[in-house]
């Protein structure tokens, strides 16, 4: 059986470290085993990725002050298996076992660890090229990236390796309601002919939040933006301009929400689903919305251009530069007949090749695909030194 660790900077909650819950939680075990995951002590912590976890694989973190979060060590005491004096002590403690190590966010384990002896793989989920004096990737023996965008994160540290494309998915159970469409809108109060344009996610400016507000200002009064999210640990000030724009554009006609764990009937009491990014690598608010069935407006960004070009239109397009008015527009075409085939359409392609269990399945035949050889050349150099030894007898 392949066995594999982890290695994240940080678990707030975002698209990267949802994706290292979901490869904890949706691998086959009959084919890959988690030997323990690593968390950053100098990152931010999230309870629910936290709990998520934890409860699929032995989390190690170190005692780095988690960017001052408040009540950060009291859920690493809670969930983690470890808290260790260095960074490096969870490294070694959680790829113990281990035959690769699958990290992300440029953290260079070896620089930490230098004794570990493993594979290790870094994965971009970004298409920002990294910093020219960072990145960690020099001690990657294997490079990887959610889309054929995300690529670009290597250009500047590691230009000319080898990049695999491994797509991403999402926790299909996770985007099923509990409750569904009427009690959720109830409870924002808006009707069921109202027309509710939703955004979930971090309020960072790549992202783009504003466009919801934007668009539903140039609409008739029964539409609404929904926000669920809030700000990153490192910015507040996207989330006060955001609420600020939403008075004076929409008064009335906007409402935020904190970031919740299942979002299956927060999806299900939307029409339309608001993502004109800047900037994404492959975005899991998009795969949740595909996956729940809720037709979207986005930016041709990140792993979207490559997933149309194969599978045809998903999404109702906007230019990055779209103003109010096109915004609108773009609303009322995905609220139209459209729209709703579009999302039908992506729904069933998302359902086929998106999921979290299907990512995982991927991860797993790549892993295999390196260690397989591995472990082949270890056998056969065993056997060697085996029948010098016998001949030496």
């Amino acid at each position: 059986m392949l066995k594999a660790a982890l290695l994240t900077p940080n678990l707030t909650m975002g698209g990267a470290e949802m994706w290292v819950a979901s490869l904890a939680s949706s691998v086959d075990r009959r084919r890959l085993r988690w030997t323990g995951a690593v968390v950053s002590g100098w990152g931010g912590l999230d309870p629910f990725l936290c709990r998520q976890l934890a409860q699929h694989v032995p989390v190690h973190t170190n005692h780095g002050g988690w960017n001052r979060q408040p009540g950060a060590h009291r859920l690493a005491t809670r969930y983690f298996q470890q808290i260790h004096a260095e960074f490096g002590d969870a490294i070694r403690a959680a790829c113990r076992e281990a035959d690769i190590l699958v990290a992300w966010g440029g953290v260079d384990p070896k620089k930490y660890a230098p004794d570990i002896k493993i594979p290790i793989v870094q994965t971009s989920h970004t298409t920002e090229p990294a910093a020219a004096n960072g990145g960690g990737f020099q001690s990657a023996t294997h490079l990887a990236a959610v889309s054929e965008a995300a690529k670009a994160h290597f250009s500047s540290q590691a230009a000319g390796r080898k990049v695999t494309v491994i797509y991403n998915g999402a926790n299909l159970n996770r985007c099923q309601p509990m409750q569904g469409r009427d009690p959720i809108r109830a409870q924002w109060g808006i009707a069921e002919d109202d027309v509710a344009v939703g955004y979930l996610g971090r309020h960072s400016p790549e992202k783009n939040p504003q466009a919801a507000v934007d668009a539903v200002s140039r609409l008739p009064e029964n539409h609404y933006a929904i926000y669920y999210g809030g700000p990153t640990p490192r910015d507040q000030t996207t989330t006060v301009v955001l609420r600020e724009h939403a008075r004076q554009v929409a008064p009335g006609r906007v409402i935020f929400r904190s970031s919740v764990e299942q979002v299956g009937d927060v999806l299900a009491g939307l029409d339309v689903f608001m993502l004109a990014s800047c900037r994404e690598a492959f975005s899991l608010g998009l795969i949740e919305a595909w996956l729940a069935g809720v037709p979207v407006v986005a930016t041709p960004v990140g792993s979207l251009p490559e997933l149309e070009k194969r599978f045809g239109k998903l999404t109702v397009q906007v230019p990055l530069d779209a103003s109010a008015s096109v915004l609108a527009k773009a609303v009322r075409v995905a609220k139209g007949d459209a729209g709703q085939h579009r999302a039908e359409r992506a729904q069933s392609i998302a359902r086929e090749h998106f999921t979290s269990e299907a990512m995982a399945n991927r991860w797993t035949d790549y892993l295999q695909s390196i260690v397989s050889p591995l472990r082949k050349q270890r056998l056969r150099r065993s056997a060697k030194n085996s029948h010098s030894i016998a001949t030496t007898l």
